[in-house]
């Protein structure tokens, strides 16, 4: 409820938060087979490549977005893959650790994904 939204400080967590996600992100980033991250608040996409250089994308049939997915589930957390663009999307209410395990999660998952 609203009530809850207020008195719950959800906003002042949420920008401190954002702090984090935005520091991990920037190290998901320089992975190899990153090719660009997308980020406005909470919701991210991070693009899969083949080559950073060129940008090549992988083809929809390699199913690079389900590869990381599946890795992720297996690890505990759910992502939506979109083709060659897995996107991340944590709970407003989550708490600075969960969000690291969480960001931990999806660097390890894109790492083995794309090995």
């Amino acid at each position: 409820s609203l009530e809850l939204f207020e008195t719950s400080n959800l906003l002042a967590r949420v920008n401190e938060n954002h702090a984090i996600i935005r520091q991990a992100l920037a190290e998901i980033a320089e992975c190899e087979h990153v090719g660009e991250v997308r980020n406005r608040g909470f919701m991210t996409g991070i693009e899969l490549v083949h080559d950073r250089s060129t940008r090549e994308p992988y083809a929809w049939q390699e199913q690079i977005g389900v590869k990381v997915c599946d890795r992720s589930r297996e690890l505990g957390m759910i992502v939506r893959p979109l083709g060659h663009v897995v996107i991340f999307m944590p709970p407003l209410a989550s708490t600075a650790a969960e969000l690291q395990e969480m960001l931990s999660i999806l660097h390890r998952s894109i790492s083995e994904a794309t090995e």
